[in-house]
């Protein structure tokens, strides 16, 4: 359905389950961010819970991908994140253009340094960094993109990281409009969002400049 409604980029994290490539989703928690005000407009979910969702395999996916050629992936990928790597590189074709790794702290990037994904975000939590420990590890980390909760969001921050180091920054997880023209206002690129498609929000942040994605 996100696709359908013009989303592009999609937050996936995968894990392993008897040794094979799974998917993990928690929809239960996406459906409670969601503000009560907008869960009558989705149309997937019924009766106030989510609705019916097919498994979600590493097959599955594949498929899927092939299918939608222009849809990209932020990969959360907290074990054996090589190993999967892998196998997502001979299953999935262009996939290291069309995938975007996500870390979670500096040193799971030495991870990647050998390996043919190249596409990096950090996604940061500020229970565990400040502002201060992004910028001071940002001059290592050859990432194209920082995610940052909208309570670490300032003007100063987000044009340091884009004017010294060429890197974008997303904020999660926005399921607002109100909190948008916020965004914009400090240069955003993007947002997390579960609720939110593109054009949904008629402010400066849907005119084509901001990326509404990942889901």
């Amino acid at each position: 359905m996100n696709y359908d409604m013009g989303v592009r980029i999609f937050q996936l994290g995968l894990g392993w389950k008897d040794d094979q490539l799974v998917c993990r989703r928690d929809l239960a928690a996406g459906w409670k961010r969601i503000p009560a005000d907008l869960r009558a407009t989705i149309p997937i979910m019924t009766d106030g819970k989510p609705g019916p969702d097919r498994p979600c395999t590493f097959d599955a996916l594949a498929d899927w991908l092939e299918e939608h050629g222009d849809a990209q992936l932020v990969l959360d990928i907290p074990e054996r994140m090589d190993e999967a790597l892998t196998q997502i590189s001979t299953r999935v074709k262009n996939a290291p253009k069309r995938m975007i790794v996500q870390i979670n702290a500096p040193e799971q990037y030495e991870t990647l340094k050998k390996n043919t994904f190249k596409r990096v975000l950090w996604f940061v939590r500020s229970d565990q960094f400040t502002s201060d420990d992004v910028i001071n590890a940002i001059g290592d980390l050859k990432v194209e993109a920082v995610a940052l909760p909208m309570t670490m969001i300032d003007y100063e921050l987000v044009s340091i990281l884009k004017r010294h180091y060429k890197t974008a920054t997303y904020s999660y997880v926005i399921n607002g409009c109100e909190n948008l023209q916020y965004l914009a206002h400090d240069g955003v690129t993007g947002v997390y969002t579960d609720a939110i498609w593109p054009g949904s929000c008629t402010n400066e942040m849907t005119d084509g400049r901001f990326k509404m994605p990942p889901k």
